[in-house]
């Protein structure tokens, strides 16, 4: 599976959409995690694995999870 492949999975845009809902803030607006400055457009919004992708784990199931 190419790395490409795996960011089109359904279980990685469910990760990435309920991660990216629990970052908003009151006004709606997504905050970022690092910073704490809101994220004015959606492609800035990006999540790091804490575990490396790899063409040999890429699916794994614990490498879209939550934690």
């Amino acid at each position: 599976m190419a790395f490409t492949d795996f960011y089109r999975q359904t279980r990685w845009i469910k990760l990435r959409k309920a991660l990216m809902f629990e970052r908003l803030n009151a006004e709606g607006l997504l905050i970022c995690e690092h910073c704490g400055k809101p994220i004015l457009k959606e492609y800035d919004a990006i999540l790091h694995h804490k575990i490396e992708l790899t063409p040999q784990n890429a699916n794994g199931e614990l490498i879209a999870t939550f934690e």
